[in-house]
């Protein structure tokens, strides 16, 4: 394991055979000496690894996602792999995809990011989760306590494990606690050049399109509709007349 890690191709292919092995113990032993071949991207190494994310142990899937995270930023084939993994019944696994999406998604990975966002969309009540978590973490003293959870896997622990990856981004809470549409605002705005922040306008747009959508879910009365001066006006139009009809008094008999 030592030779492996230390770079040796030689080595590396004689292990990764070893990622099958049916002892979790030598499975862990296998990912953690592969970790040099992450970091240089071994494409053989990196594929066998990322494969291991659907091993039945924990220990392993942790071990893996600790590995993978040492790949090269910008790494697109392991944060796309890696991701679903915010939902994984372990919170430790969790808590590995986190921190390794925190080193591997650079200001460049926006559909990456837009996806975690995505994940948010399943739940409802975002920012009584954000403000839960930090009650916890506050009780606690510990930011990772409030946004990992027990490991008893629910919604809320896979919500917490969400905003935990997304605030390891560098998007501020008081943004995440918006929900999924604030913080694909401020992804896309990120990845301009500009900070995690909002658009100017954000709220006030958004307001204006909750407006809209309240005013046209609302039932209307014909007479109330917005549209009904279009239909008047239609009705008021001259229909064709049949010959003789519409002819000033003073013309007939001409």
């Amino acid at each position: 394991g030592q030779i492996v890690i230390g770079g040796s191709a030689k080595y590396q292919k004689m292990v990764l055979p070893l990622c099958k092995h049916p002892d979790e113990g030598v499975r862990c032993i296998v990912v953690v000496s592969l970790t040099q071949a992450m970091i240089k991207v071994t494409p053989a190494a990196l594929y066998e690894v990322i494969a291991m994310l659907q091993d039945s142990s924990a220990v392993v899937r942790r071990e893996v996602v600790k590995c993978l995270g040492r790949s090269p930023v910008g790494s697109r084939e392991v944060s796309t792999a890696i991701i679903p993994l915010l939902a994984d019944d372990d919170k430790l696994v969790r808590f590995e995809v986190a921190e390794a999406l925190s080193a591997v998604l650079d200001q460049g990975d926006m559909e990456q990011k837009l996806k975690i966002a995505d994940m948010l969309d399943q739940y409802s009540n975002v920012k009584t989760e954000v403000v839960r978590g930090l009650w916890v973490g506050q009780s606690y003293r510990s930011f990772d306590v409030g946004f990992v959870g027990a490991h008893t896997k629910n919604n809320f622990e896979i919500q917490q494990s969400i905003i935990r990856a997304l605030s390891r981004l560098g998007i501020p809470l008081e943004i995440i606690m918006f929900g999924s549409d604030a913080i694909r605002a401020c992804i896309q705005r990120h990845y301009l050049g500009f900070g995690y922040d909002l658009p100017p306008t954000f709220h006030e747009d958004r307001a204006k399109q909750a407006a809209l959508e309240a005013a046209m879910a609302k039932p209307h009365k014909e007479e109330e509709k917005p549209w009904a001066h279009l239909m008047s006006a239609k009705a008021g139009e001259v229909e064709p007349s049949s010959p003789g009809e519409g002819k000033p008094n003073g013309d007939e008999g001409d």
